[in-house]
């Protein structure tokens, strides 16, 4: 769930369809208490995964959204066979938006 040391806030802006094929991109919104921070988050359609930040730091396979669709699990750029930990998670929250955690 949340983490109430951190207490933020996660929000993907899809303003951009998806093309078959290609890759998209869209804006994530970090919400804290004194300030927002953006950044972005792009598709890969044919690894089916999400990447965060123009760098593809993290990643989010698709795949496990779908059978865990209340919880979003970040792995490292390194670490494709997700055989460690991950780096941080989301939980959906109440009203819809992400959570820390």
């Amino acid at each position: 769930r949340s983490d109430a040391r951190r207490n933020e806030t996660y929000s993907i802006e899809f303003n951009k369809p998806v093309s078959e094929g290609r890759t998209s991109s869209w804006t994530c919104v970090r919400e804290e208490p004194k300030l927002s921070k953006k950044f972005t988050v792009v598709y890969e359609h044919d690894r089916g995964c999400m990447w965060w930040g123009l760098g593809r730091t993290y990643f989010l396979e698709l795949s496990d959204l779908e059978r865990d669709p209340l919880n979003a699990r970040w792995f490292a750029a390194g670490d494709t066979a997700k055989r460690l930990r991950p780096r941080f998670s989301w939980s959906r929250g109440g009203d819809g938006q992400a959570q820390s955690g």
